[in-house]
């Protein structure tokens, strides 16, 4: 706790000072970029955990730090103080970075804290009753919802960026799209939340493998793979063309 006072009372020269509404909606909303709207979310997380807090009063946040001292990832946690200015200061106290220092947060949507619980039917148009653990369900009902995650790239990745789509879902949609790029709009369209960037990265090297090796009508049943080997030259074919130039 010596350290962390000593980094609420000092504030280093370098710090990047943010204001929500450079990136939100005349409404407040968040923006739709994918990359844009992750930074955001980390910036409204900030502003969540510590603009309910007293002037001088501090917290740790269950967001972790993205700094890299010396090559590594740094393992702290992010911690919010309210300024006298009343500005949100984030740094991590584990490597001595500053994350930001957000003002001009108080109109929006996360100034108070976490919203207030609602019922559940008033979101989602569902009864209470309707609502079941997933837990109670048999056992044979729910292996039948699910993809096998760890034998399937498909399914691995679909997992790691949030999706709901089954895996079998995206071969169907690989087998009739007009190019690789419309999959994988439709799918960043379809999620709750912003995927993390190591997670799309991951995401279009499955993606395009899947494309290249799932047969398409338009090709007479064949994989995009195969129609690109059949049109490549043998090795004889390559080497008469070379001895015929000379």
């Amino acid at each position: 706790m010596r350290e962390l006072g000593r980094r609420i009372t000092t504030v280093p020269p370098q710090i990047t000072i943010v204001d929500p509404w450079h990136w939100l909606t005349e409404t407040g909303a968040l923006p739709l970029e994918p990359r844009l709207r992750s930074r955001v979310l980390r910036v409204a997380q900030c502003i969540e955990a510590g603009g309910p807090l007293p002037v001088g009063h501090t917290r740790q946040t269950v967001i972790p730090c993205r700094r890299r001292p010396d090559g590594h990832a740094c393992p702290g946690l992010l911690w919010v103080v309210k300024e006298v200015s009343e500005s949100i200061h984030a740094f991590c106290p584990s490597c001595h970075a500053d994350e930001f220092l957000i003002h001009n947060w108080q109109e929006t949507d996360w100034a108070g804290g976490p919203m207030e619980p609602v019922p559940v039917e008033e979101v989602f148009g569902v009864s209470q009753e309707s609502v079941t653990d997933p837990r109670d369900q048999p056992a044979q009902r729910v292996s039948e919802m699910t993809d096998p995650v760890e034998d399937d790239p498909l399914a691995s990745v679909l997992a790691a960026i949030g999706s709901s789509m089954r895996a079998s879902e995206l071969r169907h949609m690989i087998s009739t799209a007009e190019s690789p790029m419309a999959v994988i709009n439709t799918v960043l369209e379809g999620l709750a939340r912003p995927p993390k960037q190591a997670s799309v990265e991951r995401l279009f090297p499955v993606l395009m493998d899947a494309w290249n090796t799932t047969a398409r009508p338009e090709l007479g049943g064949r994989t995009p793979h195969q129609v690109h080997h059949e049109a490549r030259p043998s090795p004889s074919t390559r080497f008469a063309c070379s001895t015929s130039r000379r």
